[in-house]
């Protein structure tokens, strides 16, 4: 059987200084940066709008007196309409996830009438709105996008004990799943302190913490106007 050889067709491919051309050009293809799609232009309305609505203040100033029991003594718990009594926690990690059935484990039966019954189990594998990579029920933690130490300086310091129960455990506007490492890299940072690995999502994060702060009438700092004005594209 004949071989077949580039440097048979063309002697140039057999110089060295050939494959160090080829390396140089693979390492500048490479290290070239990839530009993130600009974020759809409802999102950028909807993140102008919130701009224009939210209270901006100089800086975030430190108020004593934070503890995570301000915010009620864990997640709270509550019935869903089939009878289910489920954290808040559980509830956040079946929006993403679904319930065990999906992952091949035995159906869930409904509460019968008058009953109340456990919340199904979590199962299957979600995406990680923060980095994009698959995530799995065990490996994950429930976020607060307005972190709730952060919260209390900018004004939730003032609420009712009720108020602050409410927001740490509203899962339509403040809570996200995701990896476990990266909500602990987050701590109580603002938007102007830390962002999602990811940068295709970060037009999307800031407008959920705008949508959070305007919803309850939080401060935010004018170091974090200027980063969801970066995030969106927006002059």
């Amino acid at each position: 059987m004949r071989r077949f050889s580039l440097s048979r067709y063309s002697p140039v491919l057999d110089h060295p200084a050939w494959w160090g051309v080829v390396a140089v050009v693979c390492a500048l293809i490479l290290s070239f940066p990839v530009r993130t799609p600009p974020p759809p232009r409802t999102l950028q309305h909807h993140t102008a709008q919130a701009l224009a609505a939210v209270t901006v203040v100089p800086t975030r100033v430190h108020v004593v007196g934070y503890s995570r029991q301000q915010f009620g003594a864990g997640w709270a718990s509550s019935a869903t309409p089939n009878g289910w009594i489920c954290t808040t926690r559980e509830l956040s990690l079946l929006r993403v996830f679904g319930g065990a059935e999906s992952s091949g484990s035995p159906p869930v039966r409904a509460a019968s009438a008058g009953t109340k019954a456990t919340c199904p189990r979590p199962g299957g594998v979600g995406v990680d709105e923060y980095t994009g990579s698959p995530i799995h029920p065990n490996d994950v933690d429930i976020d607060h996008i307005f972190p709730l130490a952060a919260a209390w300086d900018m004004g939730a310091h003032a609420w009712s004990a009720e108020r602050r129960r409410e927001f740490a455990n509203d899962t339509g506007r403040n809570l996200a799943v995701t990896a476990s490492a990266v909500n602990r890299d987050k701590g109580d940072a603002m938007p102007n302190r830390w962002m999602p690995p990811a940068p295709a999502a970060h037009c999307a994060y800031v407008a959920r913490f705008l949508d959070v702060a305007v919803a309850y009438d939080l401060a935010v700092t004018a170091a974090d106007v200027r980063t969801a004005r970066k995030a969106c594209d927006l002059t």
